[in-house]
C-alpha cells in the first residue's frame, strides 16, 4: 500500500504536467487493494466508479 501511494504522489507531482490518466489509475489501484482491508466501506465499488466516469457526488467522495 505504501508503495502504490508513493506512485500516487509522485504521479501528481510529476512535471510539466499532470498526468490524469496515470494518477487515475494509481487511485484506482490503492481503493481496489483497500477494499481488501475495510470490505464494508465499498471503496471497490467507488473505484470502478471513479475508473469508469460514472458520476460521483460530492457526498460519496466524503464518505471515503
Amino acid at each position: 500500500m505504501a508503495d502504490m501511494a508513493l506512485h500516487l504522489l509522485q504521479t501528481a507531482l510529476k512535471k510539466p504536467a499532470l498526468e490524469s490518466q496515470e494518477l487515475q489509475k494509481n487511485l484506482y489501484s490503492i481503493l481496489t487493494i483497500a477494499d481488501g482491508f475495510l470490505p464494508d466501506q465499498e471503496l471497490k465499488s467507488f473505484a470502478d466508479r471513479l475508473y469508469l466516469h460514472t458520476e460521483v457526488t460530492a457526498g460519496e467522495i466524503a464518505t471515503v
